[in-house]
């Protein structure tokens, strides 16, 4: 924030001014103190989203057994609908990635244009 203050101060550094010779002593960033002992909140949170990451995998292998033990024919039609839902969030998944590259890459151009 100071080095800010300074620069609308005396200008952009763009102009030639750096920001680190405006002020007359170094700022030092402040000491974190490392934690000691065993982080039980983190072992919480890790083992809880892994719960809920099983969960859904574990719902639907247990409904398309029960499907398989009533008749063949349902446990393939469920079998189908899960590989479908599957391949669905699969591909959207992708074209999100696909999407986020993208935007990635026009940002990087606009900072090579840039500078």
């Amino acid at each position: 924030m100071a080095i800010r203050a300074a620069v609308a101060r005396h200008g952009s550094h763009h102009a030639g001014i750096r920001p680190r010779n405006l002020l007359p002593v170094p700022i030092e960033e402040p000491v974190v103190p490392l934690r000691r002992g065993f982080r039980w909140g983190a072992l919480f949170w890790t083992a809880l989203a892994g719960w809920c990451c099983s969960a859904p995998g574990s719902a639907s292998s247990t409904w398309l057994e029960d499907l398989f033990a009533a008749t063949k024919g349902l446990g393939f039609l469920g079998l189908a609908f899960r590989s479908a839902w599957l391949r669905l969030a699969l591909g959207r998944h992708r074209r999100t990635r696909g999407v986020q590259l993208a935007r990635l890459a026009t940002i990087e151009k606009l900072h090579r244009r840039a500078g």
